[in-house]
């Protein structure tokens, strides 16, 4: 990862923390008549327009990834049914993340150091340290 791309990444929590967060202040703000609604509205959407932009930033790092990405948007998608389904899909994308890093199947470990990008050894690191 370039340093071009943590800067993107950055950009992408300052804003989406920014979005987060700033609604209820901009609400109170509003609220006590301290700013027009029109000014609240613009900085509340001007907020999710930088978060936005900021995932175009980062999209060449979802596309190098792509089958990380396939996974999260799997589990995005799972999450929306049962949370019996939901914890069973995140115990075993663990089990499979630690088996790979500790090398406990080389079988698959071999078939994913051929075939695929998905966890090379810095994205397994960052994700499970």
């Amino acid at each position: 990862m370039d340093e071009k791309e943590k800067q993107a990444i950055y950009f992408v929590l300052i804003f989406g923390a920014f979005a987060t967060t700033v609604s209820l202040f901009l609400h109170t703000l509003r609220f006590k008549h301290y700013i027009s609604p029109i000014t609240s509205f613009l900085t509340y959407m001007s907020s999710y327009l930088g978060t936005f932009y900021g995932f175009y930033l980062v999209s060449n790092i979802f596309i190098k990834n792509i089958d990380l990405t396939l996974l999260v948007f799997l589990g995005m998608l799972i999450n929306f049914g049962s949370r019996k389904v939901q914890h069973t899909y995140q115990v075993l994308l663990m089990v499979f993340f630690y088996s790979y890093r500790y090398d406990l199947f080389p079988v698959i470990t071999k078939m994913f150091e051929r075939q695929s990008s998905l966890i090379s050894g810095r994205v397994v690191e960052s994700f499970l340290l």
